[in-house]
């Protein structure tokens, strides 16, 4: 699948990625539909400062929707080792499903700085052809889908079960 990914990071115990790939063709109307749910005079959508009744309307548009594949990455802490694990091998996975563009949520400096490293490094590695970038989630509506992902699938029981249809796969590593 042709398209362009989108990755979030989640600690819960664990350390978890959310990749979330939507098609070149879809990335327009997914973005509208994005923008659409937020709520009112919100910048984005973050799910930590959701209600129940909205997370819930959020989760079931986007499954409805149809329109992306997502897969979760989870490693044990600490953190710096456990993003560079998800990372290689989002990176590998991407690679294999022909996916050229990958746009990481932005972090501090440090970290954004470190991402590159261990990117270009997983790139070699996977001899990918993959171009990434980091964003603001202010400025790439896209980077909310793995953050709805990931928050749902960590806080478990009914919330991972709503997110379910959203997911291809969940990859301990």
């Amino acid at each position: 699948m042709a398209g362009h990914a989108f990755a979030d990071e989640s600690t819960r115990g664990k350390y978890l990625v959310c990749v979330s790939v939507v098609a070149e063709a879809d990335l327009c109307d997914t973005r509208k539909t994005l923008r659409e749910l937020r709520a009112s005079g919100a910048r984005r959508i973050h799910m930590k400062n959701e209600g129940d009744r909205r997370r819930r309307i959020i989760l079931s548009t986007l499954a409805s929707l149809g329109t992306t594949r997502s897969r979760i990455y989870i490693a044990p802490r600490p953190v710096v080792e456990g993003r560079r694990r998800c990372l290689y091998e989002l990176v590998a996975d991407l690679a294999a499903v022909g996916v050229r563009d990958l746009t990481l949520e932005q972090c501090e400096h440090t970290q954004n700085v470190r991402d590159r490293s261990d990117l270009a490094h997983a790139v070699t590695k996977a001899n990918a052809h993959l171009r990434y970038s980091h964003a603001s989630p202010l400025s790439e509506a896209c980077l909310w889908l793995p953050d709805v992902i990931d928050w749902a699938y960590g806080r478990g029981g009914d919330w991972r079960r709503r997110v379910e249809p959203l997911l291809e796969a969940v990859i301990e590593l």
